[in-house]
């Protein structure tokens, strides 16, 4: 047997990448899917960290016909906010949803405080990798409505200024440029040099 050591500051790095996974498994653990319900497109929206002009159309389609061939898998999860029943995780399958003008779509309502909806959104956009914009945007409304300082937001994504200043100044971006970052055709690393 080998022992393997590995750095204070390498395993503080993999504490960190993991922690956001377990903010999001451990909320959906305490879901109870046997609250399932349906529930009118017409009463839903997206929660307001979301802006659906942040996903691509290409990447819609593809679930789209995933959606046409097997049906909707999941339901949506949903939170009541401000008197609506809001979208805080399946967004691309409630955009599908849209598109395809269904009526009704599965859901299930989660209760809990507002911080920890915010907290649940935010880890989730970064475990499921989403694009720059998907976060700034989100930054951008932690600091605007729900009053949130940059600290926070570090705090809470585990980031540094750097990373989240650079995100937050993609909103800078011209709709063209902003376009080709949504579409997959510019990276991320590349669109931060153009602002």
């Amino acid at each position: 047997n080998k022992n393997i050591l590995i750095s204070s500051d390498s395993l503080k790095k993999l504490v960190e990448n993991y922690q956001s996974k377990e903010v999001v498994s451990d909320f959906e653990k305490g879901i109870n899917f046997y609250d399932v319900k349906k529930y009118k497109m017409e009463d839903i929206v997206l929660y307001p960290l979301y802006d659906e002009r942040s996903y691509s159309k290409e990447s819609l389609e593809i679930l789209e016909r995933s959606i046409r061939s097997n049906g909707f898998m999941f339901p949506l999860f949903l939170f009541e906010f401000e008197g609506k029943k809001c979208v805080i995780n399946g967004v691309k399958r409630y955009l599908v949803a849209k598109a395809l003008k269904s009526e009704t779509v599965n859901g299930v309502v989660i209760n809990g405080k507002v911080e920890d909806i915010n907290n649940y959104i935010i880890n989730n956009m970064l475990t499921n990798n989403d694009n720059g914009l998907v976060l700034a945007y989100a930054y951008d409304v932690l600091m605007k409505r729900f009053n949130l300082k940059e600290k926070d937001i570090r705090e809470l994504t585990k980031l540094s200024d750097g990373q989240i200043n650079n995100t937050l100044r993609l909103l800078n971006l011209s709709k063209e440029v902003k376009k080709l970052v949504v579409n997959g055709k510019l990276s991320y690393a590349k669109a931060r040099l153009l602002v």
